[in-house]
């Protein structure tokens, strides 16, 4: 990784430092919350991620000046814990501050919602291939019965049956259906 600049009108340079080299009871102990976060990329020697989470969380909801400022430093906790690799860790620490309501995080909330979505465009699928492959009904009454649209069904139908299959399926259960 380059360390200068040396342009026309410009050099600089500069020694990049790892700041893992140093304790993450150094950041941990100053009175600037944004430096507590940097306690993240420390070397945490033989204390578990977890409970260093646990004191930045600690010693940033202490500082913070209001709440507005707690969840900045939280969120801004939670993106420095991704670089680092983390997420279970801070999941354990979070669920162990009795402040923290995981239903109230939108992250969590947005998930719930996308993951309600799959499931009914799921369930919506399956129950519209099992209409089509299995009773004779026409693509309007199935788009009323799932509660979608004519299209979605029509398209589905398609990708499902190409044309000549439908045809020939259309017919072998009419043909069915005459002969009992």
């Amino acid at each position: 990784m380059p360390y200068v600049i040396n342009e026309e009108h410009l050099q600089f340079q500069y020694h990049l430092i790892a700041l893992q080299q140093y304790s993450h009871k150094l950041f941990l102990n100053s009175p600037i919350p944004e430096q507590k976060l940097m306690a993240i990329f420390g070397n945490f020697e033989e204390e578990a991620p977890v409970e260093v989470i646990k004191k930045i969380l600690q010693g940033v909801e202490e500082q913070g000046n209001g709440a507005l400022s707690k969840n900045r430093y939280r969120e801004q906790l939670r993106g420095l814990i991704q670089l680092r690799k983390l997420g279970k860790e801070f999941k354990i620490a979070m669920g162990t501050i009795t402040k923290f309501k995981v239903e109230k995080d939108p992250f969590y909330q947005d998930g719930i919602k996308k993951g309600t979505e799959k499931t009914e465009a799921r369930k919506n699928h399956d129950f519209v291939e099992n209409l089509i492959l299995e009773l004779n009904l026409s693509d309007e009454k199935i788009a009323r019965i799932v509660e979608v649209s004519d299209e979605y069904v029509k398209k589905f139908a398609k990708k499902l049956l190409p044309e000549n299959k439908s045809i020939i399926l259309f017919y072998q259960i009419r043909w069915i259906n005459s002969s009992s």
